[in-house]
């Protein structure tokens, strides 16, 4: 589909689209016509439609163009659109447009780029909550609540010259700023979570070598991602990939073994499996069943003590040899499976799911990006700051405005009000071409 948006978009329209009636000459209808090339000549037929500004996507002027499925009749077109006049759009434009147009918030734009990103169901629903307006109602309504907080103390202020002061008036105030802190605190709690679920929850494979990781690795993806032999220590660098599992995005790590000794580049691999150890928001810890417990079988499950995790028991095809009273006694966890017959893998991604950490929305949205969440936390630092100072303070303080008015301006910038140039380009930079 090519979209021409702007004053000129009905003239360009009707350079590249021949229908009858012409384009533009029926709103919102879809018309039946020929495709036209930079001389002119149809090289398609195809579908187009006007949508009449403001109420279109961008708030202009609005073509819509869709040929069929060929990248060489789109260029095609393209080429003619531009030379009739249009220019090739900037990643994210269109989007960019509706924004300085006013038909949406920067919290609903940024939204977009987060729904055509989104990596599991969960976190499309928590996109399309943004898109729809729900994270830049509830600031609004905190903006509502400052502005208030704001000019009961402007009022506040007026009356003491008066000689006559409420003593109820901080008390109040002070409270319903730190219901205002309160809520921004509970947004800003939904980040990490919500973060994870859009990057995707990692999950680590570690285990000694030669346990079955990069088989078990395979058959949880349902891919070949991982080189699969019979000598130790084949995986010495990380191996991923990406599944979606019960509605999460999951990032699924294979690592190097981990074992005593190893030469240097063993050494190395086992020094990047225990970072990923240290990110991960879970653990599998990958057990060999079919031989008994060893000694560095102890190492790996004692990284489950201080994280989430559980032990996948492997190779149960072979006959279990290991002794899982052992697991059993240490509280951890087991599952027991098979990389290669996928015996179990099912019951293991449960497990994994279950325990991954999921994001307490406020009201059905969470907060995704950093941006959002430092100006959430400026809220909450300033909201409480002056619900602090009011409370301290008889009458009412003008000393807590500043920070309100740093609060406002946060909650301002959320939305986009007097939001920098630079801060758009880098923005707006995130989406692809069209949007």
């Amino acid at each position: 589909m090519v979209r021409v948006s702007g004053p000129e978009a009905v003239r360009v329209g009707g350079t590249v689209f021949r229908c009858h009636p012409g384009i533009g000459k029926r709103v919102r209808h879809v018309e039946f016509g020929n495709i036209l090339d930079i001389d002119g000549v149809p090289v398609d037929t195809g579908l187009a439609w006007f949508l009449k500004g403001p109420a279109s996507y961008t708030g202009e002027d609005t073509v819509e163009i869709t040929p069929h499925g060929s990248d060489l009749i789109l260029n095609r077109l393209l080429q003619a659109a531009v030379a009739s006049g249009a220019a090739v759009a900037k990643p994210g434009e269109f989007t960019r447009r509706a924004f300085l147009n006013g038909r949406i918030d920067l919290i609903q734009a940024e939204a977009v780029v987060d729904l055509i990103q989104a990596g599991g169901r969960l976190d499309l629903e928590n996109s399309y909550g943004r898109a729809c307006g729900r994270l830049s109602r509830i600031v609004r309504e905190m903006m509502a609540g400052t502005v208030a907080a704001l000019a009961a103390i402007e009022a506040g202020l007026d009356f003491s010259e008066e000689g006559d002061v409420d003593p109820s008036a901080n008390a109040t105030v002070s409270l319903n700023l730190r219901e205002l802190a309160e809520r921004a605190r509970r947004l800003s709690d939904t980040f990490e979570g919500s973060r994870r679920r859009h990057q995707g929850h990692l999950v680590a494979l570690v285990g000694r070598p030669n346990v079955g990781k990069s088989t078990l690795l395979n058959a949880l993806l349902g891919e070949e991602r991982a080189i699969v032999t019979d000598i130790p220590g084949t995986t010495r660098d990380l191996v991923q990939g990406q599944a979606v599992w019960s509605g999460e995005s999951i990032r699924l790590v294979d690592t190097a073994g981990l074992r005593s000794g190893g030469g240097p580049i063993e050494r190395e691999g086992m020094r990047r499996t225990r970072e990923v150890v240290d990110e991960a928001d879970f653990i599998v810890a990958v057990l060999d069943g079919s031989r008994p417990w060893e000694r560095d079988d102890e190492m790996i499950v004692r990284l489950l003590k201080d994280q989430c995790g559980a032990a996948a028991v492997n190779k149960q095809d072979l006959g279990v040899c290991i002794d899982l009273a052992k697991l059993q006694r240490r509280g951890v966890r087991a599952t027991q499976v098979s990389g290669l017959t996928e015996a179990g893998l099912d019951e293991l991604k449960d497990e994994i799911c279950t325990h991954l950490r999921r994001p307490d929305l406020v009201e059905g949205v969470g907060l995704s990006r950093r941006r959002h969440f430092d100006l959430m936390g400026v809220v909450e630092n300033r909201t409480r700051e002056a619900a602090d100072l009011l409370a301290a303070a008889s009458p009412l303080s003008e000393c807590s405005a500043p920070g309100l008015q740093e609060a406002l301006g946060a909650l301002g910038e959320l939305l986009g009000e007097g939001t920098e140039d630079a801060v758009l380009d880098h923005i707006f930079a995130e989406f692809c071409i069209g949007k």
